[in-house]
């Protein structure tokens, strides 16, 4: 039984905002982790003891770090808790794990990507896009990196006004410095958020061969 809680606790264990001395700490445990709990706070009671565990709440619980130790009073052994919220930390790390994933997955492919901001800046590149490129064509134009030319005209890509929207199957050729010369078929789809559209992600497809 909970006999004292600050005001910080007391949020986090209530879910309708009501006080929680009296009340039980366990039922603020999900049933599938009170198991846990209990073989936790029975450690609690002998000696310091801590382990993340998930409260109830809106939206699927909200996980803490749950810190134990014992207190002793006229021979009565009782418990202090002390609750760390980890929402934010939590969030925070699955959106840097959701980065570096999605960067893995970026660099690894096996076809030139590149990520361009709404000014045509390349903020993100596949290995093999640099390799096309024959430089690293991180935070430069992409009409200064890949000067592209479509092969049904001297037209080039991307036309700024189209730089946002759609292109399918557009073959373009591109005229390296070196004098390497490749045919290739672009791809392009706007990159959207919630609220807007902030970019382009581009997949070039090489036809070289395929065209000798």
């Amino acid at each position: 039984m909970i006999l004292y809680a600050n005001a910080a606790a007391g949020k986090l264990l209530s879910a309708g905002g009501g006080g929680v001395a009296g009340t039980s700490l366990r039922t603020s445990v999900f049933r599938d982790e009170r198991r846990r709990f209990d073989a936790l706070f029975e450690a609690g009671r002998q000696g310091a003891a801590s382990a993340e565990i998930r409260l109830r709440g809106r939206k699927g619980g909200r996980p803490v770090n749950l810190s134990l130790r014992p207190l002793s009073d006229r021979g009565d052994v009782m418990v202090a808790a002390v609750l760390t919220d980890l929402a934010e930390q939590k969030k925070t790390a699955d959106a840097l794990e959701g980065e570096r994933l999605a960067r893995s997955i970026l660099e690894q492919a096996g076809e030139p990507i590149l990520v361009c901001d709404r000014n045509g800046l390349i903020i993100r590149a596949s290995r093999s896009a640099a390799r096309l490129a024959g430089r690293d064509p991180l935070f430069q134009s992409f009409e200064a990196v890949l000067p592209l030319r479509a092969t049904d005209g001297d037209r080039s890509y991307p036309p700024r006004r189209k730089r946002l929207t759609p292109t399918r199957g557009l073959e373009v050729r591109f005229e390296r410095p070196d004098g390497a010369s490749f045919r290739l078929v672009l791809n392009a789809d706007p990159l959207r958020t919630a609220a807007a559209v902030v970019g382009t992600v581009i997949t070039l497809t090489d036809i070289t061969r395929l065209r000798e």
